[in-house]
């Protein structure tokens, strides 16, 4: 549904690493486009951690559409973006019967 790449600089003309400000830790809400889910859908957030995709929040289709990560997100050194490239994902819930 959507990727973003976050970061807290000194300079906001210089997105670079030596540029990265320090933080602890970090909550976000993203808000969605509504008209991209569907009410019975789940949505899960994820985080890239340089190395690997995490999944940092998770939640069904809200009234506001608004998700939030469910964990604090720690400070990535070394990375251009130190909170992080973030990703929405959207699939259907339900159950699935397999008969033979």
């Amino acid at each position: 549904m959507g990727v973003w790449q976050l970061g807290l600089y000194k300079n906001v003309s210089d997105w670079t690493a030596s540029q990265a400000a320090p933080f602890t830790s970090a909550a976000l809400t993203f808000r969605y486009d509504q008209s991209r889910v569907k009410s019975h859908q789940t949505l899960t957030l994820y985080r890239h951690t340089g190395t690997e995709w995490v999944k940092v929040g998770g939640a069904p289709v809200t009234p506001d559409h608004c998700i939030a990560t469910t964990v604090p997100l720690t400070y990535l050194s070394g990375a251009d973006a130190n909170i992080g490239w973030f990703t929405l994902a959207a699939r259907d819930s339900g159950t699935v019967i397999m008969v033979q």
